[in-house]
């Protein structure tokens, strides 16, 4: 086990309350699968969000995907395991989906700021080097199942 998913799993040991839910996509392209990242200063996230009231992880996470990177068809073909990962002051659980879509920055809908900075396909190799902050366990994760 590595040293990402060791620490990742003492800490989620100690959490209990997921407010957030978001999809780790990915696309195989010609040179093989590419995971999505979405710039945010000088590091990388992926779509995800709060769980509003009216919804559950899953549909959140679908919600997120579309509001912050225009990605719409998403193919739960691993199924709907997920890893739940802390995340600052809260934690998130994170889904595994392919789409065919390139996807697209999007501003916020309710605030009509810009949340991220850029979009980029990373190999898997890139995406285990790319500084994605504490969704390491969630790339990891991902590059295991497919």
């Amino acid at each position: 086990m590595s040293d990402v998913l060791k620490t990742y799993v003492r800490t989620v040991m100690q959490t209990d309350e997921i407010v957030s839910a978001g999809i780790v996509i990915v696309r195989k392209f010609e040179d093989g699968w590419r995971m999505l990242g979405l710039r945010r200063f000088s590091y990388f996230d992926m779509a995800k969000g709060h769980v509003e009231s009216n919804e559950d992880n899953l549909e959140s996470a679908i919600r997120e995907a579309e509001e912050e990177a225009s990605i719409t068809e998403l193919d739960f073909k691993w199924g709907y395991g997920n890893i739940i990962v802390p995340f600052r002051d809260k934690t998130v659980v994170m889904f595994l989906a392919e789409t065919k879509q390139n996807g697209a920055l999007k501003k916020n809908p309710v605030t009509g700021k810009w949340e991220h900075h850029g979009i980029q396909w990373f190999s898997f190799d890139e995406a285990l080097h790319a500084n994605f902050s504490r969704l390491a366990p969630a790339v990891e994760w991902a590059i295991n199942i497919i």
